[in-house]
């Protein structure tokens, strides 16, 4: 009866499992250097709903990993791990945008990844990073401050905000 919930909760149990069980096989054939098998298991997995296989699928076709490189589909992949709570989709469509040139979406994206994990390091260090690299200092330091606050034993944040502290004196 799975857990009272019946045939539909049962069917949805075993396509997690099945979705899981992939996103794990695609991680042993890629450190195998295996990229066309564990793109296809990505595939699979991702398209069962399984988020860290959108995710990664969204950077296997950013890569060119066992696929073509191919952008846009990247970005359909990222966009669905967001939508299903992954902040890393937001990050990973914002550092697109910023290599694209495209700076107004990459600074929504690089909002949407914070909203999501508001003190997470990586993503406040990028988005103050992006924001010094456009010579918006004042706007970098609150998001080099909380990435510094998120890991204080980071020598290369640690840097980045004396530098902009520095620039704004």
């Amino acid at each position: 009866d799975c857990d009272f919930g019946g045939a539909k909760m049962c069917a949805k149990q075993e396509t997690s499992v099945y979705a899981e069980r992939l996103f794990r096989e695609a991680e042993k054939l890629e450190e195998k250097g295996d990229f066309r098998n564990a793109f296809k298991r990505l595939l699979a997995s991702a398209q069962s709903g399984h988020v860290g296989s959108q995710l990664n699928l969204g950077n296997f076709y950013a890569w060119g990993r066992g696929v073509g490189r191919d952008l846009r589909s990247a970005a359909y992949w990222y966009k669905k791990a967001y939508r299903n709570g992954e902040s890393t989709g937001a990050l990973n469509l914002a550092i697109d945008r910023r290599n694209a040139g495209d700076v107004r979406s990459a600074v929504a994206w690089f909002k949407k990844a914070i909203a999501i994990s508001p003190r997470d390091y990586e993503t406040n260090h990028d988005f103050g990073e992006f924001y010094a690299h456009e010579g918006k200092i004042i706007e970098a330091i609150p998001y080099l401050e909380t990435a510094q606050r998120a890991m204080p034993s980071s020598i290369g944040n640690g840097y980045d905000l004396a530098l902009a502290y520095e620039k704004t004196s």
